[in-house]
């Protein structure tokens, strides 16, 4: 069948770019701070007031950052 040949399962799964990163303690600490940096960035930008579509993809930007910062938490805290 498709798929089951011994010599797939021996490869391995695939690492993204941002585990890599995460591997060197010094590197998920300055990744850490450089969301933090981008959120209160964020942040800013929603106090000052935009317009309704800046509003909205600054809204979306906003999650994001905050669900990777709970990742990078979660990870930094596992590997102390």
């Amino acid at each position: 069948m498709f798929g089951l040949k011994k010599e797939t399962k021996k490869k391995g799964l695939f690492d993204f770019d941002l585990e890599k990163d995460l591997e060197d303690p010094k590197k998920g600490e300055e990744l850490v701070h450089k969301v933090d940096h981008r959120i209160q960035e964020i942040k800013d930008k929603l106090r000052s007031g935009a317009n309704s579509e800046e509003f909205n993809d600054l809204g979306v930007l906003l999650h994001g950052y905050s669900s990777l910062h709970k990742v990078l938490i979660k990870t930094n805290k596992n590997k102390s």
